[in-house]
């Protein structure tokens, strides 16, 4: 961010790299998984007939999901949700910080 001269105007171009590094492979993920619950369910009977609703998949993309109150398709991607986040806090504040010395 330093070396790029970061201000908060740049925060969408920040914010879609960041998204286009995490998000690609976590939707292909989620996608896998539903495919392997269905192909499961109907070859061998077991587990639920569909893992997860759009809803929840919308949820979980978005790392909206603990704050409705939906579960995580997997627990572990909790940790993106935090990632996500240290994004977007990191964004918002890098400007503010470095326009301070006092803060610096």
């Amino acid at each position: 961010m330093y070396t790029n001269r970061y201000s908060i105007q740049k925060i969408g171009r920040y914010l879609l790299k960041r998204t286009v590094r995490i998000e690609p492979p976590y939707i292909i993920f989620i996608a896998l998984l539903f495919l392997w619950n269905l192909f499961v369910y109907s070859w061998k009977g077991w587990g639920m007939p569909v893992l997860f609703s759009f809803t929840k998949f919308l949820f979980n993309i978005t790392y909206l999901a603990p704050l409705f109150k939906v579960k995580w398709i997997l627990i572990i991607f909790w940790t993106l949700g935090v990632e996500f986040q240290f994004y977007l806090l990191s964004g918002i504040t890098y400007d503010t910080f470095m326009r301070s010395r006092w803060l610096r």
